[in-house]
């Protein structure tokens, strides 16, 4: 499983590889095979050919950080470009996650992400692929080294989930009575049952994500 990190086009116009330096062309410098905005023709590329070298360092200014470009970058007026900011694996696992606010049959394909790398990933959009395949887009919040999130990028249509609410019969738990006041304990139950069934050759694992109710104790 592979995972892009994409900067927005705004950011992107701040620094690129110097046109003189690389010969290559357009609004796409530094991405191998692209040049004046359009794919060049020619035999297609593995996801993991794209891969380049980082040009840039992070670094911590007080609550905040930033990416010094380490090396001199010329764009001209009216173009834009993008180069790699960070390039690095991080740890992820793929899990499955089932929430009623989303859908209230099928789960989303997902990713338990942990940023192992010494840098701060930024917010901001992720294009996931599965196998060099395109498998969707997910947005994230600021993950600082060590911190984990969880995304959701496409609905996983081989998993089914039926969920079943139940209210128990009310208990009798206790009655006092203190000075011509009587107090009554009743207790209220309510089961969920989440039935999993998955259609596909391969495991999954399914994180349930149940709604919590401040007036229920879960």
């Amino acid at each position: 499983l592979q995972t892009v990190m994409r900067p927005s086009i705004d950011r992107a116009r701040m620094a690129a590889p110097a046109m003189a330096d690389t010969g290559m062309g357009g609004g796409m410098g530094g991405m191998p095979g692209m040049a004046g905005g359009g794919m060049m023709p020619g035999k297609p590329m593995a996801l993991g050919e794209f891969g380049g070298t980082s040009m840039a360092a992070g670094e911590k200014v007080g609550t905040l950080f930033q990416y010094a470009i380490q090396q001199p970058v010329t764009i001209p007026r009216q173009r834009s470009a993008m180069i790699p900011i960070i390039n690095t694996k991080v740890e992820g696992e793929k899990v499955s996650v089932f929430s009623r606010a989303d859908d209230d049959k099928h789960p989303m394909n997902g990713i338990q992400l942990k940023n192992t790398s010494d840098l701060h990933l930024m917010a901001g959009p992720i294009t996931v692929f599965a196998d060099n395949v395109y498998g969707g887009d997910a947005l994230i919040d600021d993950i600082a080294p060590g911190d984990k999130r969880l995304l959701t990028y496409a609905m996983d249509l081989s998993v089914e989930v039926d969920t079943e609410a139940k209210a128990l019969p009310e208990e009798f738990l206790a009655a006092k009575l203190v000075r011509g006041i009587l107090t009554i304990t009743r207790k209220s139950r309510t089961e969920v049952t989440y039935t999993i069934r998955n259609r596909a050759k391969e495991a999954r694992t399914v994180l349930v994500e149940h709604p919590q109710d401040d007036e229920w104790k879960l």
